[in-house]
């Protein structure tokens, strides 16, 4: 007997063993089926040196050699039918029924029996092999029926392929492909040269050829849809943009495919994504197809002229309009859709991923369905990214600033409080406007930092100026206030400083108390009995419910400038702003109109009996170095 080819089988499983067992993987069935596969190729090797060592022996019992031939039988039957399941398996991976793959086990479990009952029999009869009267090994007339019933086996698998061709990916259909041949060749060789044991090679060969197949493709495709990844659409966008070709990109975000995770769960939510990129290639088939992540899939083509990029515009419109068919439903779902067009794209990639999912963010934002990506849009992207990098150092140092708008008591004629407003000085020296960068600070988490600094500016100020006693209210994002340590911070930042907890106001916005009410009220009534003061602003312009106000312990309501500023011109809007002073006095609640400019609209507000005016009319907000000789004067 000649080994060297169990010898090569082994030395296969061990290379293929280091790679498949070094990185961590999902625990699928494929998976595992695999990892049964390598251990019986193994065996399988193992089993031919075995049985030709005892062959070629002297004085071996008899009992032995007949132990370890039937062995060598079970143990192939058990290695092909193990190769048969992990290729239906994979043929099945995007079936969500079982019922195909159920058959198929049924059958190579019968499979399995009828080729165990020749093994049985041949103990009695010497159908597959039997021993001479000298101890020779001799062939039975049925020796090659493992052979037969491995063809059964693959014959078993490409119809399990021809059933769910539909479902089948490229690479499965590729690993068919190199497969079948594969097997046909080594069982002609086996066949022409008896001496040689190839059963161990022709196992490590299938386990091989499988394996590099589904691991040369692992980093480029994605696991769930079997298209091209993230990665290939880099690279192939690198490719392009390096060779000056004209590009057409679509990106393809499906905003409600979340809903069908949460009603079928996410293995029926995942099959629905695949047979979605499936039926998106072929739908789409000049396009490059790539998943980029999640719900997120893009198409590329090559750009021709204007008409042709509309037409591919129109047919992937059409395809997502239409939906996909799913276990006789009609799936549909909303979608965002962003257009690249350029005949020079002027970025590397990473630049121009970054441009087509701003511009998304875009189209999300104002509940839109398309979007075509511009110059414009492009520079809105840059100004936003200048803003995130000036937003990574809050300080003086770099253009921060804290600014107060006094706000004037109409009962005492004197300024008694003021509000604190971040500014932010650009490098030409011209501010930047707060409603620019302080929403671009609320989605980074800087705003944050803006807050403590802006508590921290203004308790230094006032421990540096006494003669100025008035409080100062303080926006505060409502998430910050819910963050742990937040009420021992701001403690220990007043009492440094030496400043009483009833001047620092805490004001947020009438939109964001109903996020999380209970928890709200819950955090406002412990840091009251601290000695903190609530003001709420913007009154006006969130949902107004006045059951939720007399509930959290407010002591300052502001009313918005549309409604304050429509008084003398409207007379609902003036009977409104009557009614709820009234209403808010009756809750013990101060009352202030903000956005106050002339002397009319301060006379007006005077006899509704509005408490106190923000506005210009009595003071435009001011640096601090301004303020202090403000309240000189005014004092």
């Amino acid at each position: 007997m000649i080994f060297i080819a169990d010898y090569i089988a082994l030395g296969i499983v061990a290379i293929i063993s280091l790679f498949f067992f070094t990185y961590d993987h999902v625990q699928t069935l494929a998976r595992k089926v695999f990892t049964i596969c390598l251990f019986m190729t193994a065996g399988t090797a193992i089993i031919d040196i075995m049985t030709g060592i005892l062959l070629e022996l002297d004085n071996v019992p008899l009992w032995l050699n007949v132990f370890a031939n039937t062995l060598y039988f079970v143990v192939n039957i058990l290695t092909t039918s193990t190769f048969a399941l992990f290729l239906m398996v994979k043929i099945l991976e995007h079936v969500y029924e079982r019922h195909c793959l159920k058959r198929g086990i049924t059958a190579l479990s019968i499979l399995f029996t009828v080729y165990m009952t020749f093994v049985i029999l041949n103990l009695f009869t010497g159908w597959l092999f039997y021993f001479d009267d000298a101890g020779n090994y001799c062939r039975g007339p049925l020796n090659s029926i493992g052979y037969l019933t491995t063809v059964v086996q693959m014959i078993l698998v490409f119809i399990c392929y021809l059933n769910n061709k539909r479902s089948t990916d490229k690479m499965m259909r590729r690993a068919l492909l190199y497969t079948f041949p594969a097997i046909i060749i080594s069982i002609a060789l086996q066949l022409a040269f008896t001496e040689i044991m190839l059963n161990g090679i022709i196992m490590a060969n299938v386990a091989l050829s499988l394996f590099l197949n589904f691991k040369s493709n692992a980093t480029g495709i994605s696991t769930v849809t079997k298209l091209n990844n993230r990665l290939m659409f880099f690279q192939d966008v690198d490719v392009k943009i390096s060779a000056e070709q004209p590009i057409q990109v679509l990106l393809l975000s499906l905003k409600s495919y979340s809903y069908i995770n949460q009603k079928y769960g996410y293995r029926i939510g995942d099959e629905i994504l695949y047979h979605f990129a499936v039926a998106l290639e072929k739908q789409i088939p000049h396009a490059s197809v790539f998943h980029m992540n999640g719900t997120t899939f893009a198409l590329g083509f090559n750009y021709t002229d204007d008409e042709q990029a509309a037409k591919n515009l129109e047919s992937t419109k059409r395809f997502l309009d239409e939906g996909i068919d799913y276990m006789s439903t009609k799936i549909h779902g909303k979608y965002i859709i962003v257009e690249y067009i350029s005949a020079n794209v002027e970025a590397n990639v990473k630049e121009f991923y970054e441009r087509l999912k701003y511009a998304g963010s875009l189209a999300d934002k104002a509940g839109l369905s398309y979007i075509r990506y511009t110059d414009d849009i492009g520079s809105e992207m840059l100004r936003r990214r200048y803003i995130i990098e000036r937003l990574e150092n809050i300080d003086e140092d770099h253009g921060y600033e804290v600014w107060l708008q006094p706000i004037f008591c109409l009962r005492n004629e004197r300024f008694c409080s003021a509000e604190a407003l971040i500014r932010l000085r650009d490098t030409d020296g011209r501010y930047i406007s707060p409603g620019e960068f302080i929403p671009i600070a609320e989605q980074t988490g800087d705003i944050n930092k803006i807050t403590w600094f802006v508590v921290e500016k203004i308790c230094s100020y006032l421990e540096e100026n006494p003669d100025i006693s008035i409080a100062v209210s303080i926006n505060l994002p409502m998430s910050q206030m819910f963050d742990d340590g937040f009420a021992s911070k701001l403690n220990s930042i007043l009492e440094k400083h030496g400043i009483e907890r009833r001047r620092i106001c805490i004001e947020f916005t009438e939109r964001s108390i109903y996020r999380d009410f209970e928890k709200l009220k819950t955090k406002m009534e412990s840091l009251k009995e601290l000695g903190y003061r609530f003001f709420l602003d913007d009154f006006g312009t969130g949902y107004s419910n006045f059951s939720c106000l007399l509930k959290l312990p407010f002591e300052v309501i502001k009313l918005d400038s549309n409604i304050t500023n429509t008084i003398i011109t409207e007379g609902s809007s003036s009977k409104l702003v009557m009614t709820l002073t009234e209403l808010f006095h009756s809750m013990n609640l101060t009352v202030v109109a903000e956005g106050v400019e002339t002397e009319s609209l301060v006379e007006a507000l005077k006899a509704h009996g509005i408490d106190r005016i923000q506005g210009y009319y009595y003071a435009k907000p001011m640096n601090l170095d301004s303020i202090k000789e403000f309240y000189k004067d005014k004092q």
